[in-house]
């Protein structure tokens, strides 16, 4: 078995287990690591069962996953810092722009982009701070932007409650008073 970090000897079942990260497509990593297209389902079948090659495909997957969490941690640093910034963070007392040394964090990510005339900076684009706010609350499920997507009419459902009960009455042979539904729809509409 490789130990960490240590490539297999063999350098097509090495190619092979870096294609087969890309699809988990034993196949077509076979064919793309250089197999004949003709025998790479069972080249892959057979590779796919070597020891070796499992240990490392799983290092080479635990290392692919690291990289995503450290992105996502940088990703979530930089929503923090462009969600808590204020604009007044790029400026000086006098409204000139501060030089970027003496800025934060969180006010150089916010700048997107310059609009200069005539060699002269005239504009200072900058990133939507709502939208940063937005991607970090959906990432922590806060859900405050969660939209009401059906608000329930209260006067219908209380009608087709009486014409439920008038039904009822009607195949019982019974004709019953229908039930007081006012405090239920009192109740939900408050």
């Amino acid at each position: 078995m490789p130990t960490p970090h240590t490539r297999l000897k063999n350098e097509r079942h090495e190619r092979f287990a870096r294609e087969y990260l890309k699809d988990l497509c034993g196949k077509q990593a076979a064919i793309r690591a250089g197999f004949s297209p003709r025998t790479a389902k069972v080249q892959a079948c057979a590779l796919l069962t070597r020891p070796d090659l499992t240990a490392r495909i799983g290092e080479l997957q635990r290392q692919v996953e690291a990289k995503i969490e450290d992105a996502a941690v940088m990703l979530r640093k930089h929503l923090y810092a462009m969600a808590t910034v204020c604009i007044t963070d790029l400026y000086n007392d006098d409204w000139t722009l501060k030089p970027f040394d003496e800025m934060t964090e969180g006010a150089r990510l916010l700048i997107s982009g310059f609009r200069f005339k005539d060699g002269e900076l005239t504009e200072v684009k900058v990133l939507d701070k709502l939208r940063a706010m937005e991607l970090l609350g959906k990432h922590h499920a806060v859900s405050a932007w969660k939209e009401n997507i059906s608000i329930v009419d209260v006067d219908t459902r209380v009608e087709r409650i009486r014409r439920a009960q008038e039904r009822m009455g009607k195949r019982a042979g019974v004709r019953r008073e229908p039930v007081d539904v006012t405090p239920i729809q009192k109740e939900i509409q408050s």
